[in-house]
């Protein structure tokens, strides 16, 4: 099916949406189901020639059951490995990893690969060394959907320490831009629309001298042109000597080994008229006089929502080992920390935990969003969820996330519904930062062995509860790695959405979602089409007969990753969609009609029969 545009209803009552859990043998009912449907509707969205996609076969798994995630990685061509030069020294960016992205740089309707590299400490580089082969990497979809290495051609190969990536459309010319954290400077590159980038960081202003992790792109002044937002992490010296537990061996260090960090907030100027013939993008750092500069942190995951609903974009904070960082938005454009009195500072225990990826969603379908923040081994990941108004519990007990999740260091992750029941699920991209038992004979080198782990999947049952179900994943679950960046994506258009994972050291995977599916799906795109680019931190429902599925158009979270900013619905056991509403940015709300599911469509701004004020 195309890709077109709907328009407006008007919006009716809201009531929650419970679905059962499916078990085995109704899941081997539905694939048999699914797969009959599939071939009856073969000229759906998307379909095609993806023969390089379509053809894997579960890699590593003996056994009968097919694995639910298949890495399709090396079958497409995705030929890269994180490298880091000595790690017997303890240069604790190493241990950290990098993220990834997927997105469509060329405007060619299909995902994209961004992958971040690292290498070398920049400080024992010299200034005349060459780094080619420590670059990041650029990866285009191609129409059989395997992918080509474009990094040369697109001048996308940033050739810093990478950490982490953050993708928008700075200049609102329908291309998306491209900004690299690093250990060392950071970057921003401009896509010129014709398969290039730009380096544009010292032109458009930015400057950030510490340790970027993850960043993403928001709106926060609501004025058509998107802000940046750079989570720091330490003021690292490598001269530290740090050892394990026991006090015997070298270790990579901890972060209160060193000084916090204050992130840094750019505020996008907009085209700027520097010699009256020339327009550039420039942005002000106006860390200082939002805020935000009162408060130092360890950041390593970042995410922004209107947690409040007042129309303006807040922004959290997942710290390692220290509180948690919600900064409220202001109507003067400054922002308060309300993370202690909101609830979603500490644990439930009121303590500090070491934060890495965030997520944020309405995995309870009650219509607010929820937080959910991945921590080390040891302490429970933190589901903070919200009552409604912006305040937080932690519900990690009840959601049977604090036993399950306590053995595993989570980084990357997200709320997604893997399995199209209509309920939020959260695969967990885990790794060591210190030293423990060596858990497989599988290896990725002798230094890196007793860092592995195997990541984790957790599906939502509908009543409030994480199942962990890692055993259907295949090589996931089964493979200890050193997983770091999520990113979520439909690679091959085929409705529900894969998964790419970066790892610490090594080759990332690529999986592809095989999961049983227990109903339809819907994907939406919301747009500004006078600004030609998505509109970031809009919220999309989609109202069908059991009840109301809430989406953000969002491309932040996870640890250090970008995601695709289409809103992916499970559906459940909805029959129809009876109609859609957007809340855009700045609060203002409009409704569209129904639509078939099973496809994608395009909701753009102003184009409905609804465009209601929002409440004073």
């Amino acid at each position: 099916m195309e890709w077109r545009p709907v328009f407006s209803v008007v919006e009716g009552d809201r009531t929650q949406v419970r679905v059962l859990f499916v078990t085995s043998c109704e899941k081997a009912f539905l694939t048999i189901a699914l797969t009959v449907v599939g071939i009856a509707f073969s000229s759906c969205y998307g379909c095609g020639n993806r023969s390089a996609v379509e053809e894997a076969v579960p890699a590593g798994n003996d056994s009968l059951e097919p694995a639910a995630l298949v890495d399709i990685a090396d079958l497409v061509g995705l030929k890269f490995s994180r490298e880091v030069d000595a790690p017997r020294s303890y240069f604790m960016p190493d241990i950290m990893g990098s993220g990834c992205a997927f997105f469509d740089f060329d405007n060619d309707g299909d995902l994209d690969i961004y992958l971040i590299q690292s290498g070398s400490d920049p400080a024992m580089i010299s200034a005349n060394e060459p780094r080619d082969t420590a670059r990041n990497r650029l990866f285009s979809q191609q129409p059989d959907g395997s992918f080509a290495d474009v990094t040369e051609t697109s001048g996308l190969g940033d050739a810093g320490y990478g950490m982490g990536v953050a993708v928008g459309d700075v200049d609102n010319d329908g291309d998306l831009d491209v900004y690299v954290t690093n250990y060392g400077p950071d970057a921003l590159y401009q896509n010129n629309g014709d398969g290039t980038f730009d380096d544009i960081t010292v032109g458009a202003g930015i400057n950030n001298p510490s340790w970027g992790t993850s960043a993403c792109f928001l709106d926060y002044d609501n004025d058509g042109w998107l802000d940046l937002y750079v989570v720091n992490y330490v003021d690292y010296f490598r001269n530290l000597r740090c050892l394990t537990k026991k006090g015997t061996d070298d270790d990579f260090c901890a972060p209160l080994n060193f000084e916090s960090t204050v992130d840094r907030l750019y505020r996008n100027l907009g085209d700027v008229d520097e010699n009256e013939d020339s327009l550039s993008i420039r942005f002000g750092d106006v860390t200082d006089s939002s805020g935000i500069i009162i408060a130092a942190g360890t950041g390593l995951g970042v995410a922004s929502a209107d947690f409040n609903s007042d129309g303006r974009p807040d922004i959290y904070v997942a710290n390692d080992m220290r509180p948690n960082f919600l900064w409220m938005s202001q109507p003067d454009g400054t922002f308060v920390d309300e993370a202690l009195q909101r609830g979603c500072a500490y644990n439930r225990l009121g303590q500090e935990e070491a934060g890495m990826g965030v997520t944020v969603g309405d995995f309870d379908n009650d219509g607010d969003f929820d937080i959910f923040v991945t921590h080390n081994a040891q302490e429970s990941h933190t589901l903070y969820v919200n009552q409604g108004d912006g305040f937080f519990e932690d519900g990690s007990v009840g959601a049977m996330l604090e036993l399950s999740s306590t053995p595993w260091t989570g980084f990357g992750t997200q709320f997604i519904d893997m399995d199209h029941d209509g309920n939020l699920d959260l695969p967990i991209a885990n790794g060591r930062v210190r030293r423990g038992e060596v858990r497989s004979e599988e290896s990725a080198g002798a230094f890196w062995d007793p860092y592995l782990e195997p990541s984790s999947f957790f599906i939502n049952d509908g009543a409030g509860k994480f199942v962990d179900r890692t055993e259907i994943t295949g090589v996931l679950g089964e493979r200890p790695n050193l997983c770091r960046g999520l990113a979520a994506g439909d690679i091959d258009r085929d409705g529900d959405i894969d998964l790419l994972i970066s790892k610490g050291i090594g080759a990332p995977y690529l999986f592809r979602n095989d999961l049983a599916k227990a109903g339809e799906w819907l994907s939406v795109s919301a747009v500004l089409p006078e600004l030609s680019r998505a509109a970031i931190g809009a919220v999309v429902e989609v109202m069908t007969d059991i009840g109301v599925f809430k989406r953000i158009v969002q491309r932040g979270g996870s640890y250090a990753s970008a995601h695709d900013a289409r809103c992916h619905f499970g559906l459940g056991i909805s029959r129809r969609v009876e109609r859609i509403a957007v809340v855009w940015p700045g609060g203002r709300r409009e409704t569209f009609p129904g639509c078939e599911m099973g496809q994608h469509i395009v909701l753009s701004r102003g184009q409905g029969l609804s465009d209601i004020d929002p409440l004073e």
